[in-house]
């Protein structure tokens, strides 16, 4: 069985591969990749924060779409003042517009060709938006350090691709 340290680590291995192939697709063109790749880092993000802050363990199963309603309520209750100082309404609501985009993105393409354009946008969107949400788990990290709390490693993890 492997233990917390261990989980850990893998989730960490796991945030830094996402993001080289995020990079790698960004830089190749394949924008919709990068788009999908984006959406998976933010959701382990999002998991991760949700066991810190909500002692919540989010399985497999639990979407984006999921991890962004349990944000938002952590949020909105505000259980969490440190979490609710650190999270503006606001970087939820923009991440579950993005989300929304990216599906209807994927639903266009079925029906009707999606220009380069509108994937690249998706993908720099994503780009930006989880450069938001690093910026705002570094300050909760470091607010964490001073508390002297200890905090799952795959929140503490450096993100290449949104330190771009």
């Amino acid at each position: 069985m492997k233990t917390k340290k261990q989980r850990q680590k893998n989730k960490t291995r796991k945030i830094k591969y996402l993001t080289t192939r995020a990079g790698l697709a960004l830089k190749n063109q394949f924008y919709l990749d990068a788009a999908w790749l984006i959406s998976e880092i933010l959701e382990k993000r999002l998991k991760s924060l949700l066991e810190k802050v909500s002692d919540q363990r989010p399985g497999a199963g639990f979407t984006l779409e999921q991890c962004i309603k349990r944000i938002k309520h952590v949020h909105v209750t505000g259980k969490n003042q440190q979490f609710k100082d650190h999270f503006e309404v606001e970087l939820i609501d923009k991440t579950r517009t993005w989300k929304n985009q990216r599906n209807t993105v994927v639903k266009d393409m079925l029906d009707v060709h999606v220009s380069k354009a509108r994937k690249e946008k998706l993908a720099m969107d994503g780009i930006r938006l989880l450069k938001e949400w690093n910026r705002a788990l570094k300050n909760f990290k470091s607010d964490h350090i001073k508390n002297n709390q200890e905090l799952p490693q795959a929140i503490t993890s450096n993100n290449d691709l949104a330190n771009e």
